[in-house]
């Protein structure tokens, strides 16, 4: 398929599967975007149609079943269930307002500002250089 052809095909393409892309793309809780699935949707179509005479017909069903078979395959039916319920630490939400707030989870987490290994290391140094200037 030359390049100008498989444009005017994946163009046409896409609009003709768009309202599944966006079905699965629901599905995935938000961990894949449509655009995201229109361009693995690009690479499922020309690994189907490549070496395949004719070429597929872009209003072929079929075709866009197996399309959208192995999208929904890839990114819902077998996508990591324990990472997709997975608490994300680095998630930021937002206020009413609109202002970002700061994950509370990742909050809990951090660390206190004095509980510093390099400050502590550096510390532990002076300590020591002191009790060898007492002791001489």
């Amino acid at each position: 398929m030359s390049l100008r052809s498989a444009s005017t095909f994946f163009s046409s393409l896409i609009p003709s599967i768009i309202s599944d892309l966006r079905r699965i793309a629901n599905r995935t809780r938000g961990e894949t975007t449509v655009e995201d699935l229109q361009t693995e949707a690009w690479l499922v179509a020309e690994e189907l149609s490549r070496n395949r005479e004719p070429p597929p017909d872009v209003g072929d069903k079929s075709f866009h079943q197996q399309i959208l078979g192995r999208l929904y395959n890839r990114f819902v039916k077998f996508a990591d269930k324990r990472l997709r319920g997975a608490v994300r630490i680095d998630e930021q939400h937002s206020d009413d307002d609109g202002a970002i707030r700061e994950n509370s989870i990742a909050a809990t987490l951090a660390a206190q500002d004095d509980s510093d290994p390099s400050k502590a290391m550096e510390a532990r140094e002076s300590e020591h250089e002191q009790e060898l200037a007492v002791l001489g």
